[in-house]
């Protein structure tokens, strides 16, 4: 079974963006392409400010890297862990 991935943003203005036809930004065009080829992802919004931890917390970190110039470090999911492993290694094990 496919696991569907749901993404939630307090920024509607983004998510605005993803929708848009009429877009300038590289980063904005590659993240649409992205959500193209993997159907899985459903992007979806939130209100800021209410009392949603994972939400707070980001907001936190985000606060706290903007103030004091200090990079917040997040552990990457275990999903983009395999991948990356799985592209390394699969070349390699072709090869011999």
């Amino acid at each position: 079974m496919i696991e569907k991935i749901n993404i939630w943003s307090n920024r509607e203005s983004r998510l605005q963006a993803l929708k848009s036809f009429y877009v300038k930004s590289k980063i904005i065009q590659e993240a649409q392409m992205t959500l193209l080829e993997n159907t899985r992802i459903r992007l979806c919004w939130v209100k800021a400010h209410i009392g949603i931890q994972d939400n707070e917390i980001e907001d936190t970190l985000a606060k706290e890297s903007t103030r004091d110039g200090i990079p917040a470090s997040l552990p990457f999911p275990k999903c983009y862990l395999k991948n990356q492993l799985l592209q390394l290694s699969l070349p390699l094990w072709q090869a011999e």
